[in-house]
């Protein structure tokens, strides 16, 4: 994985999957997330990089909804995918909502829409490490996340996903 920087490591392990993924018609390989010059995509996200920054799950969220959206609405991920994209607007709508917040969201909407490809859970300490914050900061978030009804914490995986409910 330390081959893949810029790439975040949760990024160049989802990547393989979602390349996988049919999303209608318009199936998209890793050479167009790389190379092309769609909103938020890893070229794109070159050319504006400043320091050492990588490139996170939650723009990687973001390149999925910007770009592939209604493919993968009208693919067999589309009620989850529908579903994630609820629990992120629902984020961004509250006013008491911080940027680690939406992180934390996009971050587990992704994990969780692919853990079965990618064997990688929204684990407490998984996010604790890939977010870089202090672990308080990150259960706090997650309490918050959990009280707003976007997200659960599965006992049996130990990790956290989206809540499928309605408020």
């Amino acid at each position: 994985l330390l081959d893949c920087y810029p790439l975040s490591p949760v990024v160049a392990t989802i990547l393989g999957p979602v390349s996988k993924r049919k999303f209608g018609q318009n199936e998209r390989s890793i050479f167009s997330f790389l190379a092309s010059a769609e909103p938020f995509a890893f070229s794109e996200y070159l050319l504006a990089r400043q320091g050492s920054n990588l490139y996170e799950p939650d723009r990687f969220f973001d390149y999925l909804k910007a770009n592939l959206d209604q493919a993968i609405l009208a693919s067999s991920d589309g009620h989850r995918w529908a579903q994630a994209c609820e629990a992120v607007s629902r984020v961004e709508s509250r006013e008491s909502a911080t940027t680690i917040h939406l992180y934390l969201i996009k971050t587990i909407a992704l994990l969780d829409l692919f853990r079965m490809q990618s064997g990688l859970h929204a684990e407490q300490k998984l996010l604790c490490h890939i977010a870089l914050k202090p672990q308080q900061k990150i259960k706090e978030a997650l309490e918050a996340l959990m009280c707003w009804s976007v997200i659960i914490f599965k006992k049996h995986l130990n990790a956290f996903a989206i809540f499928s409910g309605s408020d």
